[in-house]
Parts: structure tokens; C-alpha cells; sequence
């Protein structure tokens, strides 16, 4: 009655990879439609990510918009439900696994969100009986199973101990890719990245081409439409950025764009090293 579907081991709807490791679940309950022939790329972080860390989740997934990707998250508070939004932006199909029974969600407001995913194409997954609430174990648990189905696993932000350092522990156990996204070694939510880095458990990377070549997915030519200032939405946002920094909101208003459309440009902006943000506030460089 409510959808809710179950996949053995040994069913063919059973996700391949996540076959491989040494302790997947037996059963698998699922609402929507499982990944077939799509990879699937985790995407996970803090729950409380900066502002640099929303716009990087928005930036790495959207560019995956032209390349057959599924995206794999736990719907989570912060990076997780970020990664799952721009998925549904970009029209990429998404998971989200869940460490309790599929007749709940939670949180609770990420309801609607988790209706959207499975209207998408996309799919709720766990490994919990209905009627299952979430224990404190079981979120550790379920991470064996967004990094397990999972072809490589990309760590936003996140703390030294954290449940995204947790899945990218296991991603490398795994022997999948592991790639973490640097930031300033003070920061908290930037620690954990590093620490990865240091440890030679993932690559860095500081652009979502890197990750895509290494990972061999194929490119369209839509990856590359916000390359310069040719770009109407990239010209736009630089010339709204003329007259003085300002929050992604102001700047959305003055633009008139989605804060979607803003947050790309933007991301390809910083890594042209032609803007800087601060406390939430962009703003173009010297000389650019």
C-alpha cells in the first residue's frame, strides 16, 4: 500500500556494486526506482555546512548535469539534503538511504523533499523493516551502504569525526575513489577533508572536472556552457558584482535570477579565482 518494495541478495534488482563488499544488507526495502545502469556517486558532508560548503554541493553536482549520474545521499540536514536538491535541479536521479524503517522520514521536514526524490525517478533506501525508528547505530550502519553502491565517494565538508568521514572510511575499505574537497585548515568543517588528504585515503579536488576525468565519465557539452563572461547568466552575475560585494539573496534580486542559476555562476567564478567570499558575501577580486 504504500509502495514500499524488497530486493534479496540474490534479486537482479539488488544494486551490482554494493554485491561487492564484504557486508551488505541481505534485503533491501525501497520506494521508487533503484539505479540499473547509471553509476552512482555518493555525496556527503556536515550537517551544518558554511556557506562555501552549500555553494560547493550546488557547483560539483549541477556540473554532473550532462553525464548519466546517480546521486547518492542520506537525507540528512546540511550537505545531504543539498546534494539530493541539486540532483532534482539538474534532473539527475538520487537515493537517499535511510537508517529506519521507509514508513518515516527523518527528519520530518525533509518529507517533501523525500516525496520529490521518489517522483524524480529517484528512490528511498534501507535496509530497516517498517515500523523501524533510527538508532544512533544504525546511521554508521546505513553508511556502508551509500559508500557500497556507490562507483566513488565525494566528502563536501566535514569534521575529523564525523558520519561523512565514517562513509569515506569505508568507500576506501571498499577500494572505491574517495575525493574530499580542501579548505582552510582551521576550519572545523574543513579538518576532516584534509585529514583524508593527509591520510592518502582520498585525492583532493578542487574542481568537479578532475573528479570526472579520473572517475572516466563522459562529458556533454553542457558540462562547459559556464565557461566565461560569453555566458549571459555568468556576464550578468559579474556585472551585478560591479558596483560592490553582496549576499546571494541581494544578488539574485538584482539579477533577477533564480539563487540556483546565481549559485552555479558563482562556483565557476571562485574557481576562476575571479570572486572571494566572505561571511556570505561575494565579491569580484581586484583586476577582474
Amino acid at each position: 500500500a504504500m509502495g514500499i518494495h524488497s530486493a534479496s541478495w540474490l534479486s537482479a534488482e539488488y544494486p551490482v556494486l554494493l554485491k561487492e563488499v564484504a557486508d551488505p544488507p541481505a534485503v533491501l526495502h525501497y520506494q521508487g526506482q533503484l539505479p540499473t545502469s547509471e553509476p552512482c556517486l555518493a555525496v556527503v558532508g556536515t550537517r551544518r555546512p558554511t556557506g562555501q560548503g552549500q555553494l560547493n554541493t550546488a557547483f560539483w553536482v549541477e556540473a554532473l548535469a550532462g553525464i548519466k549520474v546517480c546521486i547518492v545521499s542520506g537525507l540528512a540536514m546540511g550537505v545531504d539534503a543539498e546534494a539530493h536538491r541539486a540532483a532534482l535541479r539538474s534532473g539527475l536521479p538520487t537515493v537517499a538511504v535511510l537508517a529506519h524503517g521507509l514508513d518515516s522520514i527523518h527528519p520530518v521536514k525533509h518529507s517533501g523533499l523525500a516525496r520529490e526524490i521518489v517522483a524524480a525517478g529517484g528512490a528511498l533506501v534501507s535496509e530497516h523493516a517498517v515500523g523501524q525508528a533510527p538508532t544512533k547505530c544504525a546511521f554508521p550502519q546505513r553508511n556502508r551502504i551509500i559508500a557500497g553502491m556507490s562507483l566513488a565517494t565525494l566528502v563536501i565538508e566535514a569534521a575529523i569525526k564525523s558520519g561523512a568521514g565514517i562513509t569515506a572510511s569505508m568507500a576506501f575499505q571498499y577500494h572505491r575513489d574517495v575525493f574530499a574537497i580542501p579548505g582552510r585548515p582551521h576550519d572545523v568543517m574543513s579538518q576532516g577533508c584534509l585529514d583524508l588528504v593527509a591520510r592518502q585515503m582520498a585525492s583532493m579536488c578542487v574542481h568537479p572536472t578532475q573528479m570526472i576525468e579520473s572517475l572516466g565519465l563522459r562529458q556533454s557539452a553542457h558540462q562547459a556552457q559556464r565557461a566565461d563572461d560569453s555566458d549571459p547568466v555568468i556576464h550578468q552575475v559579474v556585472d551585478a558584482l560591479q558596483s560592490g560585494g553582496c549576499r546571494l539573496t541581494d544578488l539574485s534580486k538584482k539579477t533577477e535570477l533564480s539563487e540556483e542559476d546565481c549559485l552555479a555562476a558563482l562556483g565557476e567564478l571562485i574557481w576562476q579565482g575571479r570572486i572571494h567570499v566572505q561571511q556570505s558575501v561575494y565579491a569580484l577580486r581586484q583586476g577582474t
